[in-house]
């Protein structure tokens, strides 16, 4: 369970380009789905470092990804609802914990 943090943002880049194959499938043939997934996948992985340089944690890597391929594959008013959401969310989460004193984890603490 513990790599479990890196596999949503891949996961959504899994349903995005299946979401677009019902679209296109009178173009396109189902096999030719996955060449392109294969590079979007291949990029993510890529970006799995850099942005775990940045985070140096696995939970909070795969959140960033996560932002990242709302932003990258869907619609620009959906990836906004989502950036908001989620600043709004740690903009609270990090007010509650300097009330509190704590240290912010996005792990369970159990």
């Amino acid at each position: 369970m513990k790599h479990s943090a890196l596999i949503h943002p891949f996961l959504f880049t899994l349903a995005s380009v299946l979401f677009l194959y019902p679209d296109t499938s009178t173009t396109i043939a189902f096999s030719q789905v996955f060449r392109p997934l294969l590079w979007l996948f291949l990029f993510l992985a890529l970006l799995n470092f850099p942005i775990y340089l940045l985070s140096k944690d696995k939970d909070w890597t795969g959140i960033l990804l996560t932002i990242f391929v709302f932003g990258f594959y869907y619609e620009l008013a959906f990836f906004a609802l989502i950036v908001s959401n989620a600043l709004i969310i740690l903009t609270l989460w990090f007010i509650y914990s300097k009330i509190r004193k704590e240290k912010i984890n996005v792990r369970e603490t159990t």
